[in-house]
Formats: structure tokens, C-alpha cells, sequence
């Protein structure tokens, strides 16, 4: 399932178009930790944070990741979506929590392999 058809499924909120929309979603990471998302996080993950400062731009640029969805409504500042646009990285925005957000992935994920 592509990053573009993932967010239309789960109705997530765009605040950046990345150049990596069409591309396949390998899985998901939860977590708000930086440094651990850059370890644990696999290329292609979509990663769900509350995390919202430009940093997040550089995480999914080093570990390559799908995208960005920030949970529980937060969105991110207009510096940020900003240098998200200029880097290609996608941004999405939810009101479910993170753990809603991961379970709903996961199954989304899930019933495409079936």
C-alpha cells in the first residue's frame, strides 16, 4: 500500500505532499524518542510521533522513512511543514493517539498481504 492510499484510508490530515507518496509502506514505527527512531525505525516505516519540531524532517531524511504522522491532533509549525516541502518529506496529521494510530496501520498493513 502506497503512503498516498494509506493516508486517504485512514483520513489523516496532509500538511506535506513528499515526493515519496506513491511509494509502498513497509511498516510502521511508534515512538517519540529521535535518537530511537533513528535506530529502531526501518526504511520505508511510517512513523508515528507527537514529535512536531524540524528535527523530525531530518529522522525520516537519515533513515529514510516513508513519512510522518503526527498524533492526538498535533500539528506541525509553519517552519516546519515548510522545510518538510523543501526536503520532500510527507507530513500527516491525526487526532487518534498514537496507539490508535499504530493499529490502524498495522491492520491497514495487514489485510493488503492477505
Amino acid at each position: 500500500m502506497t503512503l498516498r492510499e494509506l493516508a486517504k484510508l485512514l483520513r489523516w490530515d496532509v500538511q506535506s505532499e513528499g515526493s515519496g507518496l506513491d511509494e509502498a509502506v513497509r511498516g510502521g514505527y511508534c515512538g517519540d524518542l529521535l535518537s530511537h527512531a533513528l535506530a529502531s525505525a526501518k526504511a520505508g516505516d511510517v512513523w508515528i510521533t507527537i514529535q512536531h519540531h524540524a528535527n523530525v524532517v531530518a529522522v525520516v531524511q537519515v533513515a529514510n522513512l516513508a513519512g510522518i504522522v503526527l498524533a492526538c491532533g498535533v500539528r506541525a509549525a509553519d517552519g516546519v511543514v515548510e522545510r518538510a516541502r523543501e526536503a520532500g518529506v510527507s507530513v500527516f496529521s491525526s487526532p487518534d493517539s498514537a496507539f490508535d494510530l499504530a493499529g490502524k496501520v498495522h491492520r491497514a498493513l495487514s489485510a493488503e498481504t492477505r
